[in-house]
C-alpha cells in the first residue's frame, strides 16, 4: 500500500532535508542549513548491565525503553520541540513541501475488485489525508463506503487492511493509529456502512481471512498484555 498523504507530510516535517533539496530544489542548493543548537536536551545514562551467557553487555539508556514513564514521555517532548524548531528555521522547507504537495495533487484509484454483485475501489482524491473506499452496488450507483480521514482530524489513523467476504455483504478492516503495526480489526455492514459493535485489538502482522461459511474469520492476535510479555496466538473470531 503506497503511504498516505499524511505520512508524507510528517516525513518532510522530521527528517532533514538536504537529500531532498538536491532533487525537489536545485535552485536552494547553494544555501546553508541552519546551525546545530548549540544544547539539546540531556539523555542521562543508567548503570544497567545484561548478562547473556556470561558476556556483560551495558545499556546505558535501557530506562527509554517505559514508554509509558513521566519522564521519558518529557524526554520525547523535549527532542520532538528541539527538533522541530530546528526542522522550522530550514529556508528550504517551504519549498520543498509546496513541490511535493504539487506532485501529490492527482486523482488516484485501484484496480475494482468484484465480491458478490459488488465492486470495490480505492480512491485517493488530490490531497486528502487518506483513501477513500467505494462501492458500486448491482444497480450501477457508487458511493463512498468507509472514509478514514472522517476518523481524526489530522489524518493519523489510517485504514490498513481490508478483507471481503465472498459475498460483499460484510468487510473485516484494520485500523491503524500513529503508523502503529498494532492493529484495531472492525466489521463493516456494507449495506448500511456502519460498523458492527465488536472490535478486536493486540493485533499485529495479520490480516484477517474470511472462512469459507462466512459467518467467521481468521485473524492472528496477541493476548491482552501483563506487562511487557507478548506471545501470538490464532484465534477464529465467530460474528
Amino acid at each position: 500500500m503506497r503511504p498516505s498523504r499524511s505520512s508524507l507530510r510528517r516525513l518532510v516535517a522530521s527528517v532533514p532535508l538536504a537529500l531532498t533539496l538536491a532533487a525537489a530544489v536545485p535552485a536552494a542548493a547553494g544555501s546553508s542549513a541552519p546551525p546545530v543548537p548549540a544544547s539539546v536536551p540531556e539523555t542521562r545514562t543508567v548503570d544497567h548491565v545484561d548478562d547473556y551467557a556470561g558476556v556483560e553487555v551495558k545499556d546505558p539508556y535501557r530506562w527509554l525503553e517505559a514508554m509509558d514513564d513521566v519522564e521519558v514521555r518529557r524526554w520525547i517532548d523535549a527532542q520532538r520541540t528541539a527538533t522541530a524548531d530546528w526542522i522550522a528555521d530550514v529556508p528550504e522547507r517551504a519549498a520543498v513541501v509546496r513541490r511535493l504537495e504539487s506532485l501529490m495533487d492527482h486523482e488516484d484509484r485501484s484496480v475494482p475488485v468484484r465480491h458478490g454483485d459488488r465492486t470495490f475501489q480505492s480512491r485517493q482524491e488530490g490531497l486528502a489525508n487518506q483513501r477513500v473506499l467505494w462501492v458500486t452496488d448491482a444497480d450501477g450507483s457508487e458511493r463512498p463506503l468507509i472514509d478514514p480521514n472522517a476518523w481524526s482530524a489530522d489524518g493519523t489513523i489510517a485504514l490498513r487492511e481490508v478483507s471481503y467476504r465472498r459475498d460483499g455483504r460484510l468487510i473485516a478492516i484494520g485500523k491503524s493509529e500513529g503508523g502503529s503495526d498494532w492493529r484495531t480489526l472492525h466489521v463493516v455492514d456494507v449495506d448500511t456502512g456502519r460498523e458492527l459493535p465488536d472490535v478486536l485489538r493486540w493485533v499485529k502482522f495479520s490480516s484477517p481471512e474470511w472462512a469459507n461459511d462466512g459467518e467467521s474469520f481468521y485473524y492472528g492476535r496477541y493476548p491482552t498484555p501483563e506487562g511487557d510479555a507478548f506471545s501470538s496466538v490464532n484465534e477464529n473470531q465467530r460474528l
